[in-house]
């Protein structure tokens, strides 16, 4: 990770090199001071009195980042003349490490100003329209049907969306789905091939299910409960009991079940779960482990944990995860 991002810093070093005096801004955050809705998060910003250059760190493997035409740096590009003016030359640049591609990990791209112009006019139609169904929704009016057919959902258009709960046309999807009468392979193909938006849109409203709960807002049939982790050795209570080690033997005492000895996996003690599918009884290791509370979850109210909105349920439940030991 130290290697690849430091090709990224290179990239940056080296137009600093070549530019004396510019303006360098990492992490740097700006909303369009005339349209409060687009903004964005550039990695790097570089700024002179002639030229301004954007560059976007692309750290995974899964997926080619081509920096022609990307619409994310086009718009940090039209993020940053309002931020810093025009500038008589714009660059934008990608920096993929671990993804192979036949013109290197740093590519760039000098868009000309139409481009950046005509970008500029499809941004604003879109949002216009972003407003005008935000307006009738919070009128309680439906959104234009067209714009479901219009902004099809796919993976990589709804992968960074934050408005999956509430979007009609995955709620088309889903509703389509529920209208099948007939489980055949065509049906099957096309539900496996939308897997990923129908999991996203799951997601995204027990998220927004469980904020609303948390703000004493009922969902009828569901609960909040305490979410936990694996379970995993507490090291401060293995070293209180002194553990012996020998050869691949460690030796675990309990007051009620005398001394007894497990096998190590490679000089380490095995995991609980490990340690259990050994055959070793789990009141020989429980006082060892700990289940960390990871968050809360949404789930149906016959489903195991305390509802954390009770407050007799919740009460309980801050007591078991205090001394939670399976």
């Amino acid at each position: 990770m130290v290697r690849d991002a430091n090709i990224f810093l290179q990239e940056v070093g080296r137009i600093m090199d070549a530019n004396p005096g510019a303006e360098v801004f990492f992490e740097r955050r700006i909303v369009h001071s005339r349209v409060p809705e687009f903004g964005g998060t550039m990695d790097c910003l570089i700024v002179t009195a002639d030229a301004l250059w954007v560059l976007d760190f692309k750290f995974g493997m899964g997926q080619t980042v081509e920096v022609q035409d990307n619409p994310q740096l086009l718009c940090y590009i039209l993020l940053a003349m309002n931020e810093f003016g025009r500038r008589k030359d714009v660059h934008a640049c990608v920096v993929q490490t671990r993804k192979p591609h036949p013109d290197g990990p740093v590519r760039s791209w000098s868009p000309d100003y139409q481009t950046v112009d005509e970008f500029a006019n499809c941004l604003m139609i879109c949002i216009q329209e972003y407003r005008e169904n935000h307006r009738r929704q919070e009128a309680g009016h439906p959104v234009h049907l067209e714009l479901i057919d219009k902004y099809e959902p796919t993976e990589d258009n709804c992968r960074f969306c934050s408005g999956k709960a509430n979007c009609p046309a995955l709620q088309g999807m889903l509703k389509e789905y529920t209208m099948e009468t007939q489980f055949d392979p065509t049906y099957v193909a096309r539900v496996l091939e939308t897997e990923f938006l129908v999991r996203k849109h799951i997601d995204a409203v027990k998220s927004q299910a469980e904020a609303e709960m948390a703000n004493g807002n009922k969902v009828p049939g569901f609960k909040r409960t305490t979410k936990f982790g694996n379970r995993r050795w507490d090291q401060a209570a293995l070293s209180a009991n002194k553990q012996e080690f020998t050869g691949e033997l460690m030796t675990l005492s309990r007051p009620h079940l005398g001394t007894v000895s497990v096998l190590l996996l490679s000089g380490k003690l095995r995991s609980p779960a490990q340690l259990e599918k050994a055959g070793v009884p789990r009141d020989v290791f429980e006082h060892l482990v700990e289940r960390p509370i990871t968050g809360v979850r949404v789930v149906p109210l016959g489903s195991f944990g305390d509802d954390l909105d009770s407050e007799a349920d919740t009460d309980a439940a801050l007591a078991a995860a205090a001394g939670c030991t399976s």
